[in-house]
């Protein structure tokens, strides 16, 4: 997801401005799921790290 993100980020349009209204909806739209799903995978290695960092903790004490 992050890679994909990056990718349609780093692509600029070289047509003019008339370019198909419903072609920027579309990529606006693609571009809002890939950032959400940016968020998920986020929150989840965040979740995931916290755990492991409590395992190793309790391992310790």
């Amino acid at each position: 997801a992050i890679n994909k993100l990056a990718e349609v980020m780093k692509k600029t349009d070289v047509r003019p401005q008339q370019g198909n209204n419903t072609d920027i909806r579309r990529k606006e739209k693609e571009n809002r799921q890939l950032q959400l799903q940016l968020r998920t995978e986020k929150e989840k290695l965040n979740n995931t790290i916290i755990r492991y960092q409590k395992e190793i903790n309790e391992m310790q004490a």
